[in-house]
C-alpha cells in the first residue's frame, strides 16, 4: 500500500506538466517522452524512446489499439483531441496504472502521433 500512496503523491506533482509520448506510425515507435510521464510510469526517458508503444499498453488492450490505428489510417487522419479512451498503462514495475489517453496528429510526412497521457482515479 506505501508503494501506491507513494505513487499517487509524484502523480500530484505530475499532472502540473504536460504528459504526453510522441510515437511514428505506422511503427509505433516512441521518440519522445515528457518528463511527467517518465514519472507517472517509472521508466527513463531513454528506457522508452526507441521502443515500440506496445511496451505501455497492457497484452489485453494491444489489439484494440492496433484495430484503432488501422481505422485511422484508412481514414487518413486521427481525430485529435476528440476521443479521450479511458485504458491502462503498463508501470516500469508491471503494475496497472489508470490512465485517460487524448491523441493529437503533429504531422503527416511522416506521420507522428501525440498522444496525452493523464492519471485517472479508478
Amino acid at each position: 500500500m506505501a508503494k501506491l500512496e507513494q505513487r499517487l503523491s509524484v502523480l500530484s506533482v505530475s499532472v502540473l506538466g504536460p504528459c504526453y509520448v510522441t510515437a511514428t506510425l505506422p511503427d509505433q515507435t516512441i521518440i519522445e517522452v515528457s518528463g511527467s510521464v517518465t514519472d507517472l510510469l517509472g521508466y527513463e526517458s531513454h528506457e522508452l524512446v526507441g521502443s515500440l508503444i506496445h511496451t505501455l499498453i497492457p497484452p489485453n488492450f494491444r489489439q484494440n489499439h492496433d484495430d484503432a490505428l488501422q481505422r485511422a489510417a484508412k481514414e487518413g487522419t486521427i481525430r485529435s483531441g476528440t476521443i479521450a479512451v479511458t485504458s491502462y498503462a503498463i508501470h516500469k514495475d508491471g503494475s496497472l496504472v489508470p490512465v485517460i489517453v487524448t491523441l493529437a496528429e503533429k504531422s503527416k510526412d511522416p506521420w507522428i502521433v501525440r498522444a496525452q497521457v493523464n492519471y485517472r482515479q479508478s
